[in-house]
């Protein structure tokens, strides 16, 4: 079975490194990275694409919504 890659996008460097942590425990997903802000996730899915976003709804330069 193949893992779901997940990106984590948060302006908060504690909370990113959480949800990745929790979610690293789950053998079904691989956390392919984390990102502070929506602009660095479309910089990162220009080299490969995810499965799922984690999206925290108040993040720098730009909100989740």
């Amino acid at each position: 079975m193949t893992a779901l890659r997940i990106l984590i996008v948060a302006g908060a460097a504690g909370r990113r490194g959480a949800l990745a942590e929790i979610m690293a425990q789950d053998p079904a997903l691989e956390i392919m990275g984390t990102v502070a802000d929506p602009f660095m996730a479309a910089r990162r899915m220009r080299d490969e694409a995810p499965d799922a976003i984690i999206l925290d709804m108040d993040t720098p330069r730009m909100d989740g919504v």
